[in-house]
């Protein structure tokens, strides 16, 4: 037998992910999550990494986070290439859970773009990750081409 909470999600302590460019104040937080998969913005990794995009001219207006409440989940990057094209990149998912906000932000960044300026957007996924990665992605609306 089955019997229904009457309390909402909100009131149980869950709150629906929601997702966006990073603000300026949260790039530390997302740059962690993207590398990492961890909520440490102080990891030697992010500030290599700032200084990295500096260096190659890689803007951070297209960092996306995705939060459940102010607890992190992941983060994406879409990085314009040459010849009108992108590179999207997501950070570790924790666990099978977070593929659908995942997912969720990844189409939404794409949806962002100007189709003018981006045509194409690809990622290369991580051989360690790949089966959880493609399933995101795929479920965002990207074909797998090889």
């Amino acid at each position: 037998m089955n019997a229904r909470n009457p309390r909402s999600d909100e009131s149980c302590g869950l709150q629906p992910p929601r997702f966006g460019p990073a603000a300026s104040h949260q790039r530390r937080r997302a740059i962690a999550m993207l590398l990492t998969g961890r909520d440490r913005p102080d990891d030697p990794s992010v500030a290599d990494f700032l200084r990295q995009a500096k260096r190659e001219g890689i803007a951070l207006d297209r960092l996306w986070l995705a939060q459940a409440g102010d607890r992190p989940i992941t983060a994406a990057l879409l990085v314009p290439c040459a010849g009108r094209t992108g590179a999207a990149f997501l950070g570790p998912l924790g666990n099978d859970a977070a593929q659908a906000p995942a997912a969720e932000m990844l189409a939404a960044m794409v949806q962002s773009e100007d189709p003018k300026q981006l045509r194409i957007i690809q990622a290369l996924l991580d051989p360690d990750r790949q089966q959880r990665e493609a399933a995101t992605f795929e479920a965002a609306g990207f074909q797998r081409l090889a």
